[in-house]
């Protein structure tokens, strides 16, 4: 995925990166601990949710919503 859009437009790689793991219901403890350590490159965070529960959904929420304000204030 970083290739194609890297090949789409070389500034993509230098964004942030929310990265979002679904179906943590059915991890243990132990489990999303090692999970919440997986690198998926520079300038990625690593998001752990689950639709069935609900867990980590308002934080996801949260999180994105500043990430946005960010960005818009960083154009302005």
């Amino acid at each position: 995925l970083l290739k194609e859009l890297g090949s789409y437009n070389d500034d993509l790689l230098e964004r942030h990166r929310v990265i979002v793991l679904t179906k943590s219901d059915i991890l243990d403890e132990e489990q999303k601990k090692k999970v919440k350590k997986l690198k998926f490159g520079k300038n990625s965070k690593v998001h752990l949710i689950s639709a069935v529960s609900g867990d980590g959904i308002s934080v996801l929420i949260e999180m994105m919503w500043k990430e946005l304000q960010k960005l818009k204030e960083e154009t302005e």
